[in-house]
């Protein structure tokens, strides 16, 4: 077999280690990428967050208090931010507050204007409408790279899969050459 300088004919690996390694960085930089984005969630749901209490600290009553609340959280390379409308109940002194979900257009990784607007107070809304629209493009976002990553370690196994067939076709080659 003739040497063509680095890469077999047969083979997708070159001398310098491999396409292995090559899927491996290339998950990696995209796992980087997903850890960016959640730093960015996380900061655009902090932002939220502190506007409420800000407002909180100031506010006349539990009337005013909003009545939506922005979960945040990561499990693996998903994220979730969801949207909960929040109903107080009871006397004033021993408010409970039950939750209950807003449906999110999983299509377009958002909530409808109409759905969140519903239950936010007049001095929220600039800013859930702001929060919400950042958060449907990290959404979008996520929802791209960790297609990336399932994608990527599909590649590699099709990767191992094709190295070892190549490696049978070369042995096979070699005895009858």
């Amino acid at each position: 077999m003739a040497d063509l300088g680095g890469t077999s004919a047969y083979s997708n690996k070159d001398d310098s280690g491999g396409t292995m390694e090559s899927f491996d960085a290339a998950t990696e930089a995209i796992e980087v990428a997903i850890k960016e984005l959640h730093n960015q969630a996380m900061r655009v749901a902090d932002r939220y967050y502190l506007h409420v209490n800000a407002h909180g600290a100031r506010s006349t009553g539990p009337e005013s208090k909003s009545k939506l609340e922005l979960t945040y959280t990561i499990k693996g390379n998903s994220m979730e931010a969801r949207w909960q409308a929040i109903n107080w109940y009871g006397p004033k002194t021993n408010r409970t507050r039950i939750r209950k979900a807003i449906a999110r257009d999983a299509k377009n990784f958002t909530y409808s204007e109409a759905a969140l607007k519903s239950h936010a107070q007049p001095w929220e809304w600039p800013m859930v409408r702001l929060t919400e629209t950042e958060l449907k493009y990290i959404r979008r976002q996520l929802n791209h790279l960790i297609k990336a990553v399932t994608s990527m370690r599909h590649a590699k196994t099709l990767s191992k899969i094709t190295e070892a067939k190549i490696a049978e076709a070369e042995k096979l080659y070699e005895e009858e050459g």
